[in-house]
């Protein structure tokens, strides 16, 4: 606890006129647009305290910020008979680094900076992340104002018996994602009845209440417009109004990514986005794993992180093949510099951001998605390609298995939404007779295409000896079709044939968009079907 007048002591040093006086006062005045009697009002000061640095403790002038309390909420050894009130604490931050800050003494209590100035008979306050906010509140609105202590990092616990009274608490919060999440977090402690959230909205929104001030907005309107927080899963324009604005403006922004592989596909789709999820299915055999393992390396040559879950086929194996996509090129081992040749396949190819899990056959979902989303956070993974959902049914007697599959659905789809990447999920289709695969086809109920936001079926007709992608579902804007593939069995890489379709049959030359007939630029060898026989020793181990 410190001495009970050295918050006037600090003050006077504010007002004195020394040099270092008018430093701070030029710095509250001019950079922060705070009037004197605001500071007197606030009993601001100034000190002189040590802070560390690389070489030690080195003195720097700082501005003080007491937090004096009502003796009614003071702790038994912070009361002194006879005084309403009770200095608990100063906090002090450095004007010649923002970064240098402390609380002196260095062990007590909490407390909220500006609660000495709220009148007896309020019945609402405004509770902001910093000191010079709420004091900008107050100098434009006259409304009580107070400041957390520790910005976004407070802990409530002992300034709860402060606050609880108020009828009426507007959180004022940094215009930025931890003010916001903090904002949240607080209301749900206090009570969100009574919480009601500032949020500026525009496209010149101020960060805080103290740039507002200094921007000349009018505050008590910004505050009026505040309102009561919403659930987490309900929203209204007026929150997403700047990103639907944002959205209409730069449509392209929006598109995701695109594959430079198959700029036909991509033109369909309008690109793979992130909080998106997109089912592939196919026949067995048909090249599920060899069409998504080159997508894939499109993703990583645009320094998108992509994470692999390949539960079917090991990773040295689809590594291997991965490899012998990204070097275009043919392989051939006997040749007598192969080994060389190899590893500088193996330098390129380890500068591309990829992550393969380690699971191996059937896994329990848990434990995938656990792994996910560690690699989320550390790694920003951005793509991530389940292949392929079967193995997440773990066996349980109890249980149906298409009410497994339609678990784990949800949790993947989920998982896609809250963490905002884009996932890919390999489902087998069912057994069927029949030449062409449906959306229908796909395994299980029909949980598994109501969630996706986009279906692939890899196409493969036998009699006409022909593959094609099969855009059967496109959330973004509906748009569906087709684009032929061949496969050169020499670099295990697809490209799309001279054409693309539309769902009522019409053909389209691939150098043209099958939905706005624009020019699209892509080059194409003639390729082998992936079915045809060539001499390569690679070719019976990249079947699948």
């Amino acid at each position: 606890m410190p001495k009970p007048h050295l918050a006037e002591e600090y003050k006077s040093n504010l007002m004195k006129g020394s040099p270092q006086a008018k430093k701070a006062l030029d710095y509250l005045v001019n950079e922060r647009g705070l009037l004197v009697e605001t500071l007197k009002k606030y009993s601001v000061g100034m000190a002189t305290y040590q802070y560390r640095d690389t070489n030690g403790y080195v003195p720097s002038d700082s501005i003080t910020f007491p937090w004096i309390v009502p003796a009614a909420f003071a702790e038994k050894e912070e009361n002194i008979a006879g005084t309403p009130t009770v200095l608990r604490r100063i906090k002090a931050r450095s004007l010649e680094r923002k970064d240098w800050q402390r609380m002196h003494p260095s062990g007590g209590g909490l407390g909220l900076f500006g609660y000495d100035t709220i009148p007896c008979d309020a019945k609402e306050i405004i509770i902001t992340e910093g000191e010079y906010d709420a004091m900008a509140v107050s100098q434009a609105t006259g409304r009580p104002s107070v400041s957390l202590p520790n910005g976004t990092g407070s802990k409530l616990d002992q300034l709860m018996t402060m606050i609880e009274p108020f009828q009426k608490i507007y959180l004022w919060m940094d215009n930025d994602n931890p003010g916001q999440a903090a904002a949240k977090k607080i209301a749900a402690k206090i009570g969100i009845t009574k919480c009601f959230i500032v949020k500026p909205t525009g496209s010149s929104a101020p960060k805080d209440a103290n740039e507002a001030l200094l921007m000349n907005l009018n505050l008590d309107e910004i505050i009026n417009d505040a309102q009561l927080m919403q659930h987490e899963n309900v929203t209204n324009f007026k929150t997403e109004r700047a990103k639907v604005i944002e959205e209409m403006m730069n449509p392209n922004k929006y598109k995701g990514i695109g594959s430079e592989s198959f700029p036909g596909l991509t033109n369909i789709v309008k690109g793979f986005r992130k909080g998106e999820m997109t089912i592939v299915t196919g026949p067995t055999g048909s090249g599920k794993t060899t069409f998504l393992s080159q997508l894939s390396i499109d993703f990583a040559e645009q320094d998108k992180p992509v994470l692999w879950g390949s539960f079917e086929i090991k990773n040295t194996r689809l590594m291997q093949k991965m490899m012998r996509q990204y070097h275009k090129k043919p392989y051939d081992h006997n040749e007598p510099n192969s080994l060389d040749v190899l590893n500088k396949m193996a330098d390129n190819f380890e500068k591309l951001p990829f992550g393969f899990l380690t699971f191996h056959g059937g896994t329990h979902i848990d434990e995938v998605m656990d792994a996910m989303e560690l690699t989320v956070k550390t790694n920003g993974v951005e793509h991530i390609i389940i292949d392929n959902l079967q193995f997440m049914l773990t066996p349980n007697p109890s249980a149906n298995k298409f009410d497994m599959q339609d678990e784990a659905i949800s949790k993947f789809r989920r998982f896609a939404t809250e963490k905002n990447i884009h996932l890919i999920l390999v489902v087998h289709p069912r057994k069927e007779k029949e030449n062409k695969l449906d959306i229908d086809s796909i395994y299980g109920g029909a949980k598994v295409t109501q969630e996706a936001d986009l279906v692939l079926i890899l196409q493969s007709d036998k009699t006409k000896n022909s593959k094609y992608i099969d855009v059967r579902k496109n959330r973004y804007d509906g748009t569906l079709g087709y684009s032929n593939l061949s496969f050169d069995q020499s670099t295990l890489r697809y490209q799309e044939a001279s054409i693309v379709g539309t769902p009522s049959g019409m053909e389209t030359p691939i150098n043209l968009n099958p939905v706005t007939s624009q020019p699209l630029s892509s080059t194409r060898p003639s390729m082998h079907s992936e079915n045809e026989s060539v001499d390569s020793p690679w070719s019976e181990m990249f079947q699948k």
